[in-house]
């Protein structure tokens, strides 16, 4: 990512404005994703071409050992702390890596050093996900599909307090579209990207996992960038 393309990430983050902020902080993000989400209605042809890109790319992932996923986190977090996007992130949504994908754990400890709040995602029975803060590592237990997540005990946060936003996905593009594993958990919190007052969005993945074209319709998210064990690719084009 360019100097300029940092720099006008940390201004628009720096001239949020925080008060004019209203009401119970569920209310407000659902506000900002639920009132600008079309409907979602399913297109048999982007599902199918979905699918097929899914299957292609786990194969790709099957051949990724721990080595090589801690080696891409590790890279990752030396590129993201070299970028003014770092500087500009005080609160940061983070996720535990599966075993395929980048290994996240390089990015927290790097976030938690700087002194950075961190907030991890937590899956309700609704399929929703809530952000609580979590601190060290080690409060992280086992929640859905044996992902790391925050404990019971933990205090929900603002997301609306968030800068920086780190996504997990199956294969994104340089539009910024994203293709997850299907469940839609992130399409359904992740606000429109540059919607007023949105954290940057900023999809992770390995470099196998950039293509051509993801196929996307009205129901997808898009991400602002996406951060590789290679570089940083800022998104461009349509939204």
């Amino acid at each position: 990512m360019s100097r300029g393309i940092g720099q006008r990430v940390g201004s628009r983050m720096l001239r949020r404005g925080r008060s004019e902020r209203m009401g119970s902080a569920t209310v407000r993000w659902q506000a900002m994703t639920e009132e600008q989400s079309p409907s979602r209605v399913a297109s048999p042809e982007i599902d199918a071409r979905k699918k097929l890109l899914r299957a292609r790319i786990s194969e790709l992932r099957g051949q990724v050992g721990r080595k090589r996923a801690w080696e891409a986190g590790r890279a990752m977090a030396h590129l993201l702390a070299r970028n003014p996007l770092f500087e500009a992130a005080d609160s940061t949504a983070l996720f535990s890596a599966l075993g395929d994908e980048p290994d996240t754990r390089p990015l927290f400890d790097l976030l938690r050093r700087e002194g950075r709040r961190v907030f991890f995602p937590r899956c309700r029975q609704d399929g929703g996900l809530d952000l609580f803060r979590v601190d060290a590592w080690r409060d992280l237990v086992p929640g859905h599909f044996g992902i790391l997540e925050p404990p019971r005990t933990a205090t929900p946060s603002d997301p609306l307090d968030l800068d920086l936003m780190l996504v997990p996905g199956v294969a994104f593009d340089a539009r910024g579209a994203r293709l997850g594993r299907g469940g839609g958990f992130y399409d359904r919190i992740l606000p429109l990207r540059g919607a007023p007052g949105a954290p940057f969005l900023l999809g992770l993945a390995f470099a196998f996992q950039l293509v051509e074209r993801v196929p996307s319709d009205e129901r997808d998210r898009r991400v602002d960038a996406i951060l590789t064990e290679e570089g940083l690719i800022p998104a461009k084009g349509e939204r």
